[in-house]
Formats: C-alpha cells, structure tokens, sequence
C-alpha cells in the first residue's frame, strides 16, 4: 500500500493504530503492521515512534533478511535493484515489555518465488515472508507474527482455467492447492527455524492474494482462502510430513460465507465518491469505517447475473464462462463503481481482477493449544480504510482480543491423543479419497521454497 507516492507518510491513521486504545479503554498490548509493498523507510520512522502502553518497536525488512541469509547470497544486487520497482516487504512489531518478550532466536524468513527465467528465480523481495516471535509472559504461550506477499501466479492460473472449462470443482481445486502450497512453505520454514512447538500460534498477516471464484451455474460466489480453510483434508495435506503437533489453520475475524468478507481489492488509486469525506479529518483522528462487503457487490449483480441464467438456460452453461465474470461487472451500473471506487476496463478486463478480499488475517495454531484460546473482535471483524488513495489495495485492520485459558496438564494430553487420532484418521481419508491423483502427487504441495523435494539439503 505504501509503494506509492499518493500514499504520503506513516503519520496520522497510521500512527494512530499504535496509539489508541481499545473502544472499552484498554490498553493495546501488541500492534502488528504489515506493508505488502512500500519504500518508505520503515525502521526510523519506528525509533520516532512514542506509543505510551507499547515501549517495544522493530521492524523487519525482507530485502535484508534476504541479503543476511545464507541462501540467496547470490540474489543481493539484484534484489536490490527490484526494490527499487517492486517496493518491499516490511512489517512493524510493538509491544508491551510487562506483557510480552522478544524471542531473538526465532526469527522466520523465507521466499515465495513467483517466476523464473532460464531456471534462475525473478527477484522480487516484496513476494517473501518474514516473521518476528513473542512470548506472552502470563501463560507462556508464543506468538510468531509473520508479513507476506502471496504469488498470485498459482491462483490467477486456476481462475483462468475457469474461462476455458467452467468446471467450478476443478478450478476451486486448483486454487486452493496453488495458496496451500505458500502457507506449507511457510510451516515448513518455521518448523526448520524451530520455531513451532505446541504452545506457539502463528499469525499470517498481509496479501494472501486470495480472489473471487464465480459459479457458472449460479450458485453462491467462492473465496478461496475461506475454501480452503474449511478443507480438512488439505489442511492434513499441508502439513503432512512437517514433524509438527496435529493442528491447522484459522481466520481470526472468521465467516461462514464469501458474501460477509469485505472488498479490499480491486480498486482505482483515488477513493469512491461514497467514501469521499467532506470535511477535514483532524490529524491521527481514524474516520468511520464505512463497509463494502463482496455481499455489496453481489447484490448489484443480481438481476444481471439471473437475466444471464434465464437466457442461456437451454445452453451448455460452458457458453457462459468466457464472458462470466465481466459480464458481472457489467451488470454494476458505472455510477455505482465511481462511487464505490471499483476498477473495471471492460477491454482488459481479466477474471482474477473481479473484486476480492486478498488482504487478511489467519493463523496456525496446534489443537491442543486451540482448545485453550478463544478469540473477541471489538469493532466485530475486518475495517477497511476506503479514504486511503494510491493503490488497487485498501489498507485493512483488525482488532482482536485473544483469551488465553489456564493449562491443563490432564485435558491437554487428552486433547493432544484425540487430536493425533483424528490427524491419523483424516491422513488416511485424504489418501483414500485423493489417489492415485493424491493433493500431495498431482497438486506438487511437496514442494520446498527452493522448489525441490521436501527435504533439507
């Protein structure tokens, strides 16, 4: 969000998150930020932060966690110079020294390469993922906090293949296996940097590039990541072989639908006239966050998207797929996507480019340690900052409360056997169900960051 010259500094909203305290009063503990793809220099504007309950700052730069890493010492010059065109990853971790302490010795970094010529990885150190760890100091539970930037290569691909074959099976299949593969090469990272164990949770934060999926046959729009989640079989395929406790993923500001996840993606660089405001804002004052959720959209589109269905009911639904998605958004009236600020260019329009909830929030966490933690989310969920101009993105923020119940020697080991049980059961029904075309074989899931077998070498 912040690669841009519109986005002007860190002060202001910005700052504010680090300051303001809960709408009940409370003191904020921890504040994570991650900027996807930004040049601003993130680590000074951190030593000028005053944040009064947060007296810990770091930041952490994945150029330079790429230069420090043994790995890609031959990628240094050349990331350099793609920083300067790609923007970089970075994040921003403040805490409390009463609450929390830094574990220096696990820090988390890793690649996600995108696209290679020649055989040699395109340099792009804003397509990483990097990650700072704490240790709650009431319950001594561990929280890994990582920023990333998900290819979208994987995922654009199984959507493109929605044009060509409207098989909504196949092609939600397909994407799901193209985001599982970068949350594996996260675990498996973290795992190697030994990092997890069964009492830390792993946040995810920044452009999951997750998207939109239409069904041809008009049946409810999907969103991938929230797909994916809610598949147990690929969430066992993900981290099979990882030597890590049963466990698997979760979205804190969790939905049962795509229609309840706000649009945060794909938008022009200036705001909708709905969002516009028309008075000043004080300096660090956060405005109202007014809500457009892929529910909004959709029911903009309905009457287009029936007239569709009724017209070629007599049609193979595959005559539909070509034009599916823009003709979708043809049926928003071109006054309501200025005022909601929604990009859409009817010649270049591309499917992957429907409007999407990519930006999110989720975490891994172990099923024995899940049993003991619960999360409240004081504003009820995702805000979206739709005053922000100077990209395609809006910056979202989360609020969260996380509740930590005390350890129970006895209920853990029995959570920990039922879980490993269930973790054996659902291994053998995703081998059962999938072979000999297994998610593990056929989708390449198996896959070091590096691209080669799962092994270290």
């Amino acid at each position: 969000m912040a690669n841009s010259s519109g986005c002007g500094d860190l002060d202001g909203p910005f700052e504010a998150t680090f300051k303001e305290p809960f709408p009940d009063g409370a003191n904020v503990d921890l504040a994570f930020a991650t900027l996807a793809e930004t040049r601003h220099p993130v680590s000074d504007w951190c030593k000028q932060l005053q944040a009064d309950s947060l007296d810990t700052v770091v930041s952490h730069n994945a150029r330079r966690a790429s230069a420090n890493d043994g790995r890609y010492l031959g990628q240094r010059l050349l990331e350099k110079v793609a920083r300067r065109y790609n923007g970089n990853l970075k994040t921003i971790l403040a805490f409390s020294s009463q609450n929390f302490e830094e574990d220096t010795d696990s820090m988390l970094f890793g690649r996600l390469i995108e696209r290679k010529v020649a055989g040699l990885a395109v340099p792009n150190p804003k397509k990483s993922f990097i990650g700072r760890t704490v240790k709650e100091l009431s319950h001594g539970v561990r929280l890994c906090f990582v920023g990333t930037h998900f290819p979208i290569k994987g995922v654009r691909a199984a959507i493109d293949e929605a044009e060509q074959h409207g098989d909504i099976a196949s092609v939600l299949r397909s994407a799901k296996i193209a985001l599982a593969k970068s949350l594996r090469q996260v675990l498996r990272r973290a795992v190697h940097s030994n990092i997890l164990c069964s009492n830390t949770i792993l946040v995810i934060q920044g452009d999951l590039n997750s998207r939109t999926l239409l069904d041809p046959s008009g049946g409810s729009p999907r969103d991938v990541l929230l797909e994916l989640i809610g598949d147990t079989c690929l969430q066992a395929a993900i981290q099979e072989g990882l030597n890590l406790p049963p466990g698997r993923w979760h979205e804190i500001a969790s939905c049962k639908e795509a229609y309840h996840l706000p649009v945060t993606y794909k938008f022009t660089d200036c705001p909708g006239s709905f969002f516009r405001r028309q008075d000043p804002r004080p300096h660090g004052q956060l405005g109202p966050g007014t809500h457009l959720s892929l529910g909004d959209v959709f029911a903009e589109t309905e009457l287009v998207r029936r007239t569709m269905m009724a017209f070629h009911e007599e049609e193979p639904l595959a005559h539909l797929d070509s034009d599916l998605y823009r003709r979708t958004m043809m049926g928003i009236p071109g006054e309501q996507l200025e005022a909601w600020g929604l990009q859409f260019k009817e010649a270049g329009f591309r499917p992957f480019r429907f409007p999407a909830s990519p930006d999110r929030t989720i975490y891994w966490v172990p099923d024995v340690l899940a049993s003991r933690i619960a999360w409240s989310l004081p504003h009820g969920g995702y805000k979206v900052c739709h005053h922000q101009h100077g990209s395609d993105h809006r910056p979202v923020s989360l609020e969260a409360v996380l509740h930590v119940a005390p350890h129970n020697m006895a209920a853990a080991a029995a959570a920990e056997a039922a879980a490993e049980a269930a973790a054996e059961a659902t291994t053998r029904l995703q081998v059962l169900a999938h072979r000999p075309e297994s998610q593990l074989e056929s989708g390449g899931l198996c896959q070091s960051d590096n691209g080669e077998s799962d092994s270290e070498h």
